[in-house]
């Protein structure tokens, strides 16, 4: 198998390790190889190439923010928790950066903390919190979701607040592939993990 056609139910899919990270197709690659069949669990065996991710800074999962914070029910929170859990052991993730602040944790989801942050904790791994909290958002002159300032602030606050990479970039789905550019447009090498989850790439 050489990465390039589509994987049939039967495939095995386990990385495959001589996939040229170079190659047009490597936005796809990690979907094809990670899909939905494998969400509880869908990462095993054996630790990952570095043929593979060695350009690799950041692992994109997108997703909808109740499931971020473990909102959207106990199985659910259980499962997303896992995905993470089992991205950081396959991938060998040193940190997670999230679309996430203070004030939406508290004021909007009324929780403590996402479950990224939960993890990377437990794990003694580096977390960050990239959104501007409403005092940074009006000094920049932030006043919409879809201001591309917003997607740039993340991407400053990633490449300024890690040492360590890969990471995991954890936002809501409609930011995924706009932040593949933006990351890498600051010198970070990027591809999507899961451009929505829970839902089929």
């Amino acid at each position: 198998m050489n990465g390039t056609a589509p994987l049939s139910p039967r495939t095995n899919r386990n990385l495959v390790f001589d996939y040229d990270i170079n190659s047009a197709l490597k936005r796809h690659f990690l979907r094809r190889q990670l899909g939905p069949q494998h969400q509880v669990p869908f990462l095993k065996k054996a630790q990952p190439s570095d043929t593979i991710f060695s350009m690799v800074h950041v692992l994109i999962l997108g997703t909808q923010h109740p499931y971020q914070v473990g909102t959207a029910g106990d199985e659910a929170a259980e499962q997303f928790e896992q995905v993470i859990s089992e991205a950081i052991t396959r991938l060998g993730l040193r940190g997670i950066a999230e679309e996430m602040n203070q004030e939406w944790l508290e004021h909007l989801f009324k929780v403590d903390a996402s479950i990224g942050e939960r993890v990377a904790n437990s794990l003694g791994l580096s977390h960050k919190n990239c959104e501007p909290n409403d005092a940074t958002k009006r000094e920049i002159g932030i006043k919409s979701r879809l201001d591309a300032r917003l997607e740039v602030f993340w991407a400053s606050e990633i490449k300024k607040c890690f040492e360590s990479f890969p990471i995991l970039f954890v936002c809501g789905s409609l930011h995924a592939k706009s932040m593949v550019v933006r990351l890498e447009k600051v010198g970070l090498a990027t591809e999507i993990l899961w451009r929505d989850w829970p839902r089929r790439n």
